[in-house]
């Protein structure tokens, strides 16, 4: 993956302005999203989990 500090610079790119991204960098966000997704996904999962545990005590 690149170096996130080439990019901080948010006030280079002008609203609406098209982002040019290699396909690994798009194949990198993707991960990326997949994996906080997932993690999203296992956190309500658990607290689904938790609140039917407490329900049977």
């Amino acid at each position: 993956m690149e170096d996130v500090n080439e990019y901080s610079n948010m006030e280079e790119f002008a609203e609406g302005s098209k982002i040019n991204a290699s396909k690994n960098q798009q194949d990198d966000g993707k991960i990326i999203l997949n994996f906080l997704w997932t993690q999203k996904q296992m956190k309500e999962e658990d607290s689904v989990l938790s609140h039917i545990q407490m329900k049977n005590q």
